[in-house]
This record gives structure tokens, sequence and C-alpha cells, in this order.
């Protein structure tokens, strides 16, 4: 299994695990002004890991790989989107192929530090396939 992941200012998909459509992808500051943005998860599972349930989860770390806490209903929550995926593997596909199991997380405005950097974390089964970091630009003096 292996995965990548895209930032960008909006993104949406066609249906689950399907094609996904971004636009202002493939940034690497941001801010300083909290803004909405999307993280694009693209991941291949292999053949032979179809059909199976994964668990996943991303997670945005600070500078010191802590997970960030946001603003919940009644109490700050760590920042961090989990779930299950599974991909069936449709009959007479060769060995060896690679099948799509694609997602978007669309993140609400942040109030994140000026001048920090932070990363995006996908796990999946408890292994580390994917991160992506971006720097919050420092307020203008």
């Amino acid at each position: 299994m292996r995965a990548g992941i895209v930032l960008c200012d909006f993104a949406e998909q066609n249906g689950p695990g399907d094609k996904v459509h971004m636009l202002g992808a493939g940034w690497s500051m941001i801010g300083p002004q909290p803004s909405p943005h999307a993280v694009v998860a693209i991941i291949k599972i292999e053949s032979t890991e179809t059909n199976r349930p994964h668990d996943f989860v991303l997670r945005l770390t600070d500078g010191d790989g802590t997970v960030v806490m946001a603003p919940g209903p009644a109490a700050q929550l760590p920042l961090e989107i989990s779930g299950k995926l599974e991909v069936g593997r449709p009959p007479g596909i060769p060995e060896g192929t690679e099948l799509d199991a694609n997602f978007v997380a669309g993140i609400q405005p942040l109030q994140l530090v000026p001048g920090e950097r932070y990363t995006w974390r996908l796990t999946i089964d408890g292994n580390e396939v994917a991160s992506e970091g971006f720097t919050v630009r420092p307020l203008a003096r």
C-alpha cells in the first residue's frame, strides 16, 4: 500500500474512492489568517490487500509532533479524522494491480500559530504511509 497527500484550497470527489477534483492544489504556505482548505489522500491498495477493511487516521501535528487541538462542541478535540476503508477486487483484475481508495477532508478555518510549521499525517493500519507539511506565514510587521 502506498499513499500521498495533496494540500489544496478546495476539493471534491465524485464518490467514495473515486476521482478527486482539486482547486489551488500543491501549496506549502498558508495564512496567517485562518482559512479553509482541503486535504486529499491518494491511496493505492495492492490487489493482495483488497476485500478486507483497513483502519486509517489523518491527523494534523505541530512542529513538535503533537496532535493539534481544535474547538469541539463542548471542549477542545484532537484534529484527526479516522475511519475504515475497504476496496473490493473486481473479477479479472491481474495480480499486482493497484486499486484506488482516495478521499477528501474539508477543513474549516483553523487558528494556527503564525510562523509555525504543521504536518498532515496519514496512518493506515498503524503505519504512517504519507505526510505533507506546511508553514503558516508570519504576521506582517
